[in-house]
């Protein structure tokens, strides 16, 4: 993941939980055991909850945070037990006698992993050697996007033993091929006598 989509995914995440409060904030509870009454603003919060789920869910996901919580209801009552996606069921959350801040308190813990992701990636932007590896890494899954674009089962073919050795070679014929434009780049620039002097003084300092 990239500073930019970390920002981005941290802002819905936040925008996210600011719709779930106005949500829940809205609800009129007339009746135990009936679904609440929603007034307009629970209304319009809904259907913007409902259009962002699905993004949400996969950014908690990358985080490591399932969202979901163990459920076992009373021996009177009976039913399902076994674990409730908090996201899933955000709007069936009471039947499972579950308080809507179970739902906050994990949204507040994937925010909180995003901000430090945050500060850990804005500081990566400025180290060259990670943008280099990142470039490198960007050429040798080329082919196999391609693949993927075209209806291949990318991953398992990038996976396999002829797809990772197929990577591996790509990768050195990438370094080789760096190394011979650099060198050339400096024979270009007249700096290719003075780097062998910084190489071999370095050598003998060893």
């Amino acid at each position: 993941m990239l500073y930019w989509e970390c920002r981005r995914r941290l802002k819905d995440l936040r925008e996210f939980r600011d719709l779930v409060c106005t949500y829940f904030s809205n609800l009129a509870y007339t009746r135990p055991r009936r679904p609440p009454h929603e007034y307009e603003e629970a209304q319009r919060a809904r259907g913007a909850i409902n259009a962002r789920l699905g993004e949400v869910t996969y950014s908690c996901a990358l985080m490591g945070h399932t969202m979901t919580v163990a459920y076992s209801p009373s021996p009177l009552i009976g039913g399902f037990s076994g674990n409730v996606n908090l996201l899933a069921n955000i709007f069936d959350l009471r039947q499972f006698h579950i308080p809507p801040s179970k739902l906050i308190d994990g949204l507040d813990r994937a925010i909180g992993d995003y901000e430090r992701e945050e500060q850990r990636l804005y500081r990566r932007i400025f180290n060259p050697f990670f943008w280099i590896g990142w470039l490198f890494l960007k050429i040798l899954r080329l082919p196999f996007q391609i693949l993927g674009a075209a209806g291949f089962d990318s991953q398992k073919m990038e996976n396999s033993i002829g797809g990772r050795t197929i990577k591996a070679i790509s990768g050195f014929v990438i370094f080789v091929s760096t190394i011979l434009a650099g060198i050339e780049a400096l024979h270009s620039l007249g700096w290719f006598d003075s780097f062998k002097k910084l190489v071999h003084s370095g050598f003998r300092h060893y």
